[in-house]
Protein backbone atom coordinates (compact mmCIF):
# COMPACT_ATOMS: atom_id res chain seq x y z
CA UNK A 1 0.00 0.00 0.00
CA UNK A 2 0.95 3.67 -0.50
CA UNK A 3 2.73 3.61 3.07
CA UNK A 4 5.42 0.94 1.58
CA UNK A 5 7.06 3.88 -0.78
CA UNK A 6 10.70 4.69 0.42
CA UNK A 7 11.33 8.22 0.08
CA UNK A 8 14.76 10.37 -0.32
CA UNK A 9 15.93 14.12 -0.02
CA UNK A 10 17.14 16.67 -2.14
CA UNK A 11 19.06 19.90 -1.46
CA UNK A 12 18.43 22.73 -3.61
CA UNK A 13 19.97 26.07 -3.38
CA UNK A 14 17.51 29.37 -4.28
CA UNK A 15 17.58 32.80 -4.60
CA UNK A 16 15.19 33.76 -2.70
CA UNK A 17 14.91 30.95 0.16
CA UNK A 18 18.24 29.59 0.39
CA UNK A 19 18.77 25.91 1.20
CA UNK A 20 15.34 24.39 0.73
CA UNK A 21 14.29 20.94 0.87
CA UNK A 22 12.53 18.42 -1.73
CA UNK A 23 11.24 15.47 -0.76
CA UNK A 24 11.16 12.82 -3.91
CA UNK A 25 9.71 9.25 -4.08
CA UNK A 26 7.89 6.59 -6.31
CA UNK A 27 3.71 5.94 -6.45
CA UNK A 28 1.40 4.36 -9.30
CA UNK A 29 -0.06 6.74 -11.66
CA UNK A 30 -3.77 6.08 -13.03
CA UNK A 31 -2.28 3.67 -15.89
CA UNK A 32 -0.83 1.15 -12.79
CA UNK A 33 2.36 2.29 -13.53
CA UNK A 34 5.47 3.69 -10.98
CA UNK A 35 6.46 7.33 -11.71
CA UNK A 36 8.38 9.77 -9.90
CA UNK A 37 6.92 12.32 -7.72
CA UNK A 38 8.52 15.35 -5.56
CA UNK A 39 7.21 17.82 -3.08
CA UNK A 40 9.01 20.92 -3.10
CA UNK A 41 10.59 23.62 -1.55
CA UNK A 42 10.91 22.93 2.39
CA UNK A 43 13.25 25.11 4.39
CA UNK A 44 13.79 21.69 6.92
CA UNK A 45 13.85 18.31 6.14
CA UNK A 46 11.04 17.82 9.00
CA UNK A 47 8.57 19.95 7.16
CA UNK A 48 9.48 17.92 3.79
CA UNK A 49 8.64 14.58 5.33
CA UNK A 50 5.78 15.97 7.11
CA UNK A 51 4.35 17.09 3.84
CA UNK A 52 5.51 13.09 2.67
CA UNK A 53 3.26 11.90 5.54
CA UNK A 54 0.44 13.96 5.11
CA UNK A 55 0.64 13.09 0.79
CA UNK A 56 0.77 9.25 1.78
CA UNK A 57 -2.26 9.45 4.14
CA UNK A 58 -5.04 10.71 1.55
CA UNK A 59 -2.95 9.24 -1.47
CA UNK A 60 -5.04 5.81 -2.91
CA UNK A 61 -2.55 3.99 -5.12
CA UNK A 62 -4.29 2.73 -8.22
CA UNK A 63 -4.13 -1.05 -8.62
CA UNK A 64 -1.80 -2.50 -11.34
CA UNK A 65 -3.32 -4.02 -13.67
CA UNK A 66 -2.79 -7.53 -14.01
CA UNK A 67 -0.60 -9.10 -16.69
CA UNK A 68 -2.17 -12.61 -17.21
CA UNK A 69 0.85 -14.18 -15.08
CA UNK A 70 1.16 -13.35 -11.50
CA UNK A 71 -1.76 -14.74 -8.99
CA UNK A 72 -4.42 -12.37 -8.67
CA UNK A 73 -5.74 -12.96 -5.45
CA UNK A 74 -9.31 -11.92 -3.14
CA UNK A 75 -7.47 -10.20 -0.56
CA UNK A 76 -5.17 -8.23 -3.20
CA UNK A 77 -8.11 -7.43 -5.18
CA UNK A 78 -10.38 -6.57 -2.66
CA UNK A 79 -7.83 -3.94 -1.28
CA UNK A 80 -7.52 -2.39 -4.25
CA UNK A 81 -11.12 -2.25 -4.46
CA UNK A 82 -11.89 -0.37 -1.52
CA UNK A 83 -9.28 2.17 -2.63
CA UNK A 84 -10.83 2.56 -5.36
CA UNK A 85 -14.41 3.24 -3.64
CA UNK A 86 -12.69 5.68 -0.90
CA UNK A 87 -12.65 8.02 -3.57
CA UNK A 88 -16.34 7.77 -4.88
CA UNK A 89 -18.98 6.63 -2.47
CA UNK A 90 -19.69 8.21 1.18
CA UNK A 91 -17.64 6.91 3.93
CA UNK A 92 -21.12 5.01 5.07
CA UNK A 93 -21.46 3.39 2.08
CA UNK A 94 -17.92 1.93 2.29
CA UNK A 95 -18.54 0.80 5.79
CA UNK A 96 -21.01 -1.11 4.72
CA UNK A 97 -19.55 -2.69 2.42
CA UNK A 98 -16.62 -3.30 4.10
CA UNK A 99 -18.88 -5.14 7.10
CA UNK A 100 -20.66 -7.44 4.52
CA UNK A 101 -17.33 -8.60 2.99
CA UNK A 102 -15.94 -9.40 6.51
CA UNK A 103 -18.48 -11.27 7.97
CA UNK A 104 -20.46 -12.88 5.06
CA UNK A 105 -17.39 -12.64 2.06
CA UNK A 106 -14.37 -12.80 2.92
CA UNK A 107 -13.95 -15.77 4.87
CA UNK A 108 -14.96 -17.95 2.25
CA UNK A 109 -13.07 -16.56 -0.79
CA UNK A 110 -9.85 -15.60 1.24
CA UNK A 111 -6.54 -16.63 -0.70
CA UNK A 112 -8.51 -17.82 -3.88
CA UNK A 113 -6.99 -16.52 -7.64
CA UNK A 114 -9.59 -14.63 -8.63
CA UNK A 115 -8.83 -15.65 -12.32
CA UNK A 116 -10.15 -20.08 -11.14
CA UNK A 117 -13.05 -19.20 -9.50
CA UNK A 118 -15.37 -21.22 -10.79
CA UNK A 119 -19.48 -20.96 -11.10
CA UNK A 120 -19.43 -24.62 -8.71
CA UNK A 121 -17.74 -22.57 -5.52
CA UNK A 122 -19.97 -19.21 -6.15
CA UNK A 123 -23.09 -22.02 -5.77
CA UNK A 124 -21.96 -23.28 -2.46
CA UNK A 125 -21.10 -19.34 -1.68
CA UNK A 126 -24.65 -18.85 -1.75
CA UNK A 127 -26.11 -22.01 -0.87
CA UNK A 128 -24.25 -21.23 2.77
CA UNK A 129 -25.33 -17.77 2.96
CA UNK A 130 -28.83 -18.13 2.21
CA UNK A 131 -28.98 -21.02 5.30
CA UNK A 132 -27.07 -18.46 7.58
CA UNK A 133 -28.74 -17.10 10.67
CA UNK A 134 -28.23 -13.96 13.07
CA UNK A 135 -26.71 -14.55 16.46
CA UNK A 136 -30.62 -14.38 17.61
CA UNK A 137 -31.19 -17.80 15.70
CA UNK A 138 -33.43 -15.81 13.20
CA UNK A 139 -32.80 -15.82 9.39
CA UNK A 140 -31.30 -13.50 7.30
CA UNK A 141 -34.22 -11.34 5.22
CA UNK A 142 -33.91 -12.07 1.54
CA UNK A 143 -33.74 -8.34 1.09
CA UNK A 144 -30.08 -8.15 2.88
CA UNK A 145 -29.15 -11.42 1.43
CA UNK A 146 -29.35 -10.14 -1.88
CA UNK A 147 -27.84 -6.74 -0.63
CA UNK A 148 -25.08 -8.82 0.58
CA UNK A 149 -24.86 -10.63 -3.48
CA UNK A 150 -25.15 -7.64 -5.46
CA UNK A 151 -22.02 -6.25 -3.05
CA UNK A 152 -19.99 -8.72 -3.97
CA UNK A 153 -21.81 -8.73 -7.92
CA UNK A 154 -20.29 -5.37 -7.92
CA UNK A 155 -17.21 -6.36 -6.84
CA UNK A 156 -16.20 -9.14 -9.21
CA UNK A 157 -17.65 -7.06 -12.37
CA UNK A 158 -15.01 -4.27 -10.92
CA UNK A 159 -12.27 -7.13 -10.87
CA UNK A 160 -13.19 -8.21 -14.18
CA UNK A 161 -13.18 -4.75 -16.03
CA UNK A 162 -10.11 -3.61 -14.11
CA UNK A 163 -7.90 -6.56 -14.41
CA UNK A 164 -9.45 -8.21 -18.04
CA UNK A 165 -10.37 -11.37 -16.36
CA UNK A 166 -13.49 -13.63 -16.53
CA UNK A 167 -16.72 -12.45 -14.77
CA UNK A 168 -17.15 -15.87 -12.78
CA UNK A 169 -20.55 -14.37 -11.66
CA UNK A 170 -22.09 -14.14 -15.13
CA UNK A 171 -23.29 -17.37 -15.33
CA UNK A 172 -24.88 -17.91 -11.58
CA UNK A 173 -28.57 -17.04 -10.77
CA UNK A 174 -29.76 -15.57 -7.56
CA UNK A 175 -31.90 -17.89 -5.11
CA UNK A 176 -35.39 -17.01 -5.51
CA UNK A 177 -37.56 -17.20 -3.25
CA UNK A 178 -40.92 -15.91 -2.38
CA UNK A 179 -40.81 -13.82 0.72
CA UNK A 180 -43.87 -11.52 1.85
CA UNK A 181 -42.36 -7.61 1.60
CA UNK A 182 -42.44 -6.05 5.01
CA UNK A 183 -45.37 -3.25 5.11
CA UNK A 184 -43.92 -0.34 7.61
CA UNK A 185 -46.93 1.07 10.19
CA UNK A 186 -48.44 4.12 9.05
CA UNK A 187 -49.69 6.94 12.11
CA UNK A 188 -52.75 8.86 11.35
CA UNK A 189 -52.44 12.59 12.78
CA UNK A 190 -55.06 11.50 15.44
CA UNK A 191 -52.61 8.73 16.13
CA UNK A 192 -50.30 11.04 16.81
CA UNK A 193 -51.59 13.54 19.00
CA UNK A 194 -52.46 10.43 21.42
CA UNK A 195 -48.74 9.29 21.40
CA UNK A 196 -47.62 13.08 22.27
CA UNK A 197 -50.23 14.00 24.88
CA UNK A 198 -48.11 11.52 27.01
CA UNK A 199 -44.76 12.54 26.59
CA UNK A 200 -43.38 14.05 29.48
CA UNK A 201 -39.90 15.32 28.09
CA UNK A 202 -39.43 18.78 26.22
CA UNK A 203 -36.89 17.59 24.11
CA UNK A 204 -38.13 14.35 22.09
CA UNK A 205 -41.80 16.44 21.94
CA UNK A 206 -39.81 18.43 19.49
CA UNK A 207 -38.09 16.00 18.49
CA UNK A 208 -41.19 13.69 17.83
CA UNK A 209 -43.30 16.59 16.19
CA UNK A 210 -40.80 17.69 14.20
CA UNK A 211 -39.82 14.22 12.55
CA UNK A 212 -43.57 13.24 12.32
CA UNK A 213 -44.50 17.24 10.56
CA UNK A 214 -41.18 17.62 8.24
CA UNK A 215 -40.74 14.08 7.25
CA UNK A 216 -37.36 14.63 7.60
CA UNK A 217 -34.90 11.31 8.11
CA UNK A 218 -34.02 10.51 11.77
CA UNK A 219 -29.91 11.73 10.90
CA UNK A 220 -31.03 14.59 9.22
CA UNK A 221 -32.81 15.64 12.27
CA UNK A 222 -29.72 14.95 14.64
CA UNK A 223 -27.74 16.93 12.14
CA UNK A 224 -29.51 20.42 12.23
CA UNK A 225 -28.16 22.63 13.93
CA UNK A 226 -29.66 26.64 14.48
CA UNK A 227 -28.12 27.59 11.58
CA UNK A 228 -30.52 24.95 9.49
CA UNK A 229 -34.15 26.56 10.84
CA UNK A 230 -34.90 30.24 10.07
CA UNK A 231 -37.64 30.06 12.20
CA UNK A 232 -40.44 29.22 9.18
CA UNK A 233 -38.34 26.24 7.30
CA UNK A 234 -35.84 24.01 7.90
CA UNK A 235 -33.09 23.47 6.13
CA UNK A 236 -31.69 19.90 5.07
CA UNK A 237 -28.16 19.42 3.89
CA UNK A 238 -26.35 17.02 6.26
CA UNK A 239 -26.94 14.14 7.99
CA UNK A 240 -25.37 11.92 10.95
CA UNK A 241 -23.39 9.39 10.08
CA UNK A 242 -22.33 6.63 13.04
CA UNK A 243 -20.64 4.30 10.58
CA UNK A 244 -17.23 5.52 10.59
CA UNK A 245 -13.57 3.91 9.30
CA UNK A 246 -11.55 6.49 12.09
CA UNK A 247 -12.75 5.29 15.01
CA UNK A 248 -14.74 8.79 15.33
CA UNK A 249 -18.08 8.32 16.99
CA UNK A 250 -20.11 10.44 14.49
CA UNK A 251 -19.48 12.39 11.51
CA UNK A 252 -21.80 14.86 9.72
CA UNK A 253 -21.92 14.64 6.08
CA UNK A 254 -23.67 15.60 3.34
CA UNK A 255 -27.21 14.36 3.32
CA UNK A 256 -28.53 10.97 1.29
CA UNK A 257 -28.33 12.76 -2.28
CA UNK A 258 -26.19 15.64 -1.88
CA UNK A 259 -28.69 17.78 -2.32
CA UNK A 260 -29.93 20.72 -0.18
CA UNK A 261 -33.52 21.53 0.59
CA UNK A 262 -36.20 23.34 2.68
CA UNK A 263 -39.06 21.64 4.13
CA UNK A 264 -41.49 24.29 5.27
CA UNK A 265 -43.17 23.44 8.81
CA UNK A 266 -46.54 24.05 9.48
CA UNK A 267 -47.38 27.06 12.06
CA UNK A 268 -48.29 24.48 14.94
CA UNK A 269 -44.55 22.61 14.67
CA UNK A 270 -42.61 25.60 14.64
CA UNK A 271 -44.54 26.63 17.57
CA UNK A 272 -43.23 23.27 19.47
CA UNK A 273 -39.91 23.64 17.80
CA UNK A 274 -39.51 27.35 19.14
CA UNK A 275 -40.36 26.59 22.75
CA UNK A 276 -37.75 23.99 22.57
CA UNK A 277 -35.59 26.12 21.71
CA UNK A 278 -36.24 28.50 24.57
CA UNK A 279 -36.29 25.86 26.81
CA UNK A 280 -32.89 25.55 26.11
CA UNK A 281 -32.13 29.33 26.14
CA UNK A 282 -33.29 29.31 29.66
CA UNK A 283 -31.73 25.82 30.97
CA UNK A 284 -28.54 26.77 29.74
CA UNK A 285 -28.28 23.90 27.31
CA UNK A 286 -25.60 24.17 24.51
CA UNK A 287 -27.11 24.72 21.30
CA UNK A 288 -24.37 24.15 18.57
CA UNK A 289 -26.75 21.46 17.62
CA UNK A 290 -31.46 21.64 17.94
CA UNK A 291 -32.04 18.53 19.96
CA UNK A 292 -28.23 17.92 21.17
CA UNK A 293 -26.08 20.42 22.71
CA UNK A 294 -22.44 20.57 22.00
CA UNK A 295 -22.68 17.21 20.17
CA UNK A 296 -25.68 15.49 18.40
CA UNK A 297 -28.11 12.99 20.43
CA UNK A 298 -27.77 9.38 19.25
CA UNK A 299 -30.37 7.54 17.65
CA UNK A 300 -30.38 5.22 20.80
CA UNK A 301 -32.39 7.74 23.11
CA UNK A 302 -34.73 8.33 20.15
CA UNK A 303 -35.69 5.21 19.96
CA UNK A 304 -35.93 4.00 23.46
CA UNK A 305 -38.37 6.91 24.30
CA UNK A 306 -40.55 6.29 21.09
CA UNK A 307 -41.18 2.41 22.58
CA UNK A 308 -41.24 3.59 25.55
CA UNK A 309 -44.07 6.09 24.79
CA UNK A 310 -45.61 4.48 22.17
CA UNK A 311 -46.19 1.69 24.80
CA UNK A 312 -47.99 4.50 27.47
CA UNK A 313 -50.23 5.45 24.36
CA UNK A 314 -51.52 2.34 23.69
CA UNK A 315 -50.12 2.25 19.92
CA UNK A 316 -49.32 -0.05 17.57
CA UNK A 317 -45.02 -0.28 17.59
CA UNK A 318 -43.64 1.85 14.70
CA UNK A 319 -40.37 3.10 13.92
CA UNK A 320 -38.93 6.30 13.47
CA UNK A 321 -38.44 6.49 9.94
CA UNK A 322 -42.35 5.23 9.79
CA UNK A 323 -42.78 8.67 10.89
CA UNK A 324 -41.77 10.12 7.12
CA UNK A 325 -44.00 7.77 5.72
CA UNK A 326 -46.74 8.90 7.63
CA UNK A 327 -46.37 12.34 6.76
CA UNK A 328 -46.23 11.10 2.92
CA UNK A 329 -49.18 9.38 3.77
CA UNK A 330 -51.05 12.84 5.17
CA UNK A 331 -49.46 14.86 2.24
CA UNK A 332 -51.32 11.94 0.18
CA UNK A 333 -54.61 12.00 1.42
CA UNK A 334 -54.77 15.63 0.90
CA UNK A 335 -54.31 15.57 -2.75
CA UNK A 336 -50.81 16.80 -2.91
CA UNK A 337 -48.75 15.79 -6.14
CA UNK A 338 -45.85 13.90 -6.57
CA UNK A 339 -43.56 16.81 -7.48
CA UNK A 340 -44.15 18.84 -4.26
CA UNK A 341 -43.64 15.55 -2.24
CA UNK A 342 -40.42 14.44 -3.65
CA UNK A 343 -39.09 18.25 -3.08
CA UNK A 344 -40.42 18.29 0.64
CA UNK A 345 -38.78 15.04 1.22
CA UNK A 346 -35.78 15.43 -0.99
CA UNK A 347 -36.39 12.16 -2.84
CA UNK A 348 -37.08 12.01 -6.65
CA UNK A 349 -40.80 11.54 -8.16
CA UNK A 350 -39.60 7.86 -9.21
CA UNK A 351 -38.82 6.98 -5.81
CA UNK A 352 -41.87 8.01 -4.38
CA UNK A 353 -44.06 6.53 -6.41
CA UNK A 354 -41.89 3.21 -6.08
CA UNK A 355 -41.74 3.33 -2.23
CA UNK A 356 -45.73 4.77 -1.52
CA UNK A 357 -47.27 2.46 -4.90
CA UNK A 358 -49.88 1.21 -2.33
CA UNK A 359 -51.31 3.92 -0.68
CA UNK A 360 -51.16 5.22 -4.87
CA UNK A 361 -53.32 2.36 -5.24
CA UNK A 362 -55.81 3.06 -2.30
CA UNK A 363 -56.81 5.81 -3.62
CA UNK A 364 -57.01 4.24 -7.04
CA UNK A 365 -59.74 2.58 -5.17
CA UNK A 366 -61.35 5.21 -3.46
CA UNK A 367 -61.12 7.70 -6.95
CA UNK A 368 -63.10 5.07 -8.80
CA UNK A 369 -65.62 4.82 -5.86
CA UNK A 370 -66.46 8.03 -5.81
CA UNK A 371 -67.41 7.89 -9.57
Amino acid sequence: MAQGYAFSFRERQTKKKGVVYDVIFRIVDGNGCEVQKSLCGYQTKALAKQAYTEFMATYIAPPKRYNGKQQLTFDYALENYYGSLKATVKESSLYTVMNSFKIHITPFFTGKDMTTIKAETVYAWQDALWSKVKQNGQPYSQTQLRKIRSEFCAFVHWCAKRYNIKDFLSTVDAPKRRYQKREYTIWTKEQFMQFYSVIDNERYKAIFYTLFFSGIRCGELQALTPADYNGKDLTIKTTYNRYTLDGTPYKITPTKNYKPHKVPLPAHARAILDSWLEYKKKNGIANNFIFGSEHPISKNPIQYALDKYTKLANLSKIRIHDFRHSYVSMLLSNGTNFAVIAKLIGDTIEQVVKTYSHLINDDLVKAIENL
